[in-house]
């Protein structure tokens, strides 16, 4: 399903924005602090349901205005679709598809995205937590059974942890640890899976951008059933009680990444985690393609300011065509000297211009 057109209002600094999009590749460009990476933030939140750069209402509304509104339109062979996103002071947000209101979760995977942007480079460069959260995106976007469950197991462990800080028992726990090990165990069965597809999918990209580079990652997942997983819930419940936490389970996953078999994240310069931030996520791309049938958006927010000229034509390489992909530069000579080319009938390129005043 491809974006055809959006409309902003009151979203960051755009009162009143009209933009269509093109199938192919889309170059926004224009001076820094003119709302380029804004748009690239408002169709992520009509993908994945919240924003990549804050969770702080405040600041994706104008100061203008006590609400935001984003309306977007998609379509593919098969159908058209309208999704809306509000969002009032002081309120929950609210998602609609075609007029009618849905919870975020619904509105996961309808409309994927892959966003390359500063921001998601913590992929790389952050803390487990970071790498956890970048599994987990991908992961529920594969499968709407492991989002259920990651929710729900979620809320399980926000109870159990609510209990710990209270001090309760660990007879009192137990119905908690019971369903938790539950969840725990089904989301590790899934992570196998998955994790081995995607480790077969990065590999296959890195040998296609460079036979040299070798992007691969490890991780701790476990392989237990629901008794084992009960009865090490049993043996740490004295230090859960001790940190006011519960220390055991896939919400304490370590992810790795590796290059050339180097950790990443010790030994990694500049220059190589934006190269294997950007392999990493044309494999999450790859990933999305083949096991749901669908191709996601490609949303590029400053990939090129630390890629040399070879790095760069090298990740563009890996577009495939067809690709619907929006780019943000300050620069559109500097677009066109990497070998895109915006004068093509399936792309086009926007100048934005400050036309507000503070």
């Amino acid at each position: 399903m491809l974006i055809d057109k959006m409309h902003l209002k009151f979203f960051r600094n755009h009162t009143d924005f009209d933009i269509k999009f093109s199938p192919g590749i889309n170059v926004i460009w224009g001076k820094n602090g003119v709302g380029k990476t804004s748009i690239l933030e408002a169709v992520y939140i009509l993908s994945i349901g919240k924003s990549f750069k804050t969770n702080r209402v405040n600041e994706i509304i104008n100061n203008k205005s006590k609400s935001l509104s984003i309306d977007g339109f998609f379509y593919n062979t098969e159908n058209d679709l309208r999704i809306s996103f509000h969002q009032f002071l002081g309120k929950s947000k609210m998602f609609k598809i075609n007029g009618v209101k849905e919870v975020s979760k619904n509105i996961i995977g309808r409309f994927p995205v892959v966003l390359l942007s500063p921001e998601e480079e913590k992929t790389t460069k952050g803390q487990p937590s970071d790498r956890r959260k970048f599994f987990d995106k991908l992961f529920s976007l594969l499968s709407k059974d492991y989002l259920i469950e990651l929710i729900k197991y979620n809320s399980i462990l926000k109870n159990r942890n609510n209990l710990l800080r209270m001090n309760y028992s660990y007879e009192a726990i137990l119905p908690w640890d019971i369903q938790l090990s539950r969840y725990g165990v089904s989301l590790w069965k899934k992570k196998q899976t998955y994790n081995q597809i995607f480790s077969d999918i990065l590999i296959n990209v890195s040998n296609k951008y460079n036979n040299n580079t070798v992007i691969s990652f490890t991780t701790n997942s476990q392989n237990l059933d629901e008794e084992e997983f009960i009865d090490i819930l049993k043996k740490s419940f004295q230090k859960d009680l001790i940190t006011k936490r519960t220390n055991f389970g896939p919400h304490r996953d370590v992810y790795n990444f590796l290059l050339n078999d180097k950790d990443l994240k010790v030994f990694g310069s500049q220059g190589e985690h934006k190269l294997a931030f950007s392999l990493i996520k044309f494999s999450e791309y790859q990933t999305i393609k083949q096991e749901t049938k669908k191709s996601p958006t490609i949303l590029l927010d400053d990939l090129f300011a630390r890629l040399d000229s070879d790095r760069s034509a090298n990740i563009l390489r890996l577009l495939e065509d067809n690709t619907q992909t929006i780019i943000t530069n300050t620069d559109l000579t500097d677009i066109k000297n990497r070998g895109i080319n915006t004068n093509l009938p399936s792309n086009k390129d926007f100048y934005l211009e400050k036309i507000w005043k503070n």
